[in-house]
């Protein structure tokens, strides 16, 4: 495929993820490591009313995103939730996110196709440097 059809595809809309204040979530970012427990981290979205945090390996790179989703998931199997369990365990691994160059509708288009409400933000060298939500993006579009 013709990566520069890719990218004009990705920006079409003008309305760049990066170019609205606030949206990408840096600050208050929160992330936790693969050992935390799955309980610990509950706890942690749940005082911090966020759907969804970013999973890091020891060395500080990323390892998965866990949302609100995975942990229903767990419940849904009918087993008993162990909250002692690492959140490695029930997270997604190799999460699939967004550039600050992407196009709003592009996103949101894409995230609706995945059946995703969080997405990763990458920032340069595939760094991840916040997460946007599907809220996010029907703010953008409503207001744009």
């Amino acid at each position: 495929m013709n990566m520069t059809a890719t990218r004009d595809a990705r920006t079409e809309d003008g309305m760049r993820i990066g170019s609205w204040p606030g949206l990408v979530r840096r600050d208050g970012l929160v992330c936790v490591l693969e050992e935390d427990s799955v309980g610990d981290v509950a706890e942690i979205m749940a005082r911090s009313n966020i759907g969804a945090v970013l999973v890091l390996r020891n060395d500080g790179m990323l390892s998965g995103i866990f949302t609100e989703r995975d942990l229903l998931r767990m419940a849904g199997t009918g087993e008993r939730i162990d909250r002692d369990q690492a959140v490695a365990k029930a997270m997604t691994r190799d999460p699939w996110g967004v550039s600050l160059d992407d196009g709003a509708r592009h996103v949101a288009r894409e995230m609706l196709a995945r059946g995703f409400r969080h997405a990763v933000v990458f920032g340069e060298g595939r760094v991840p440097i916040g997460i946007v939500s599907i809220r996010d993006m029907l703010a953008i579009l409503l207001e744009g």
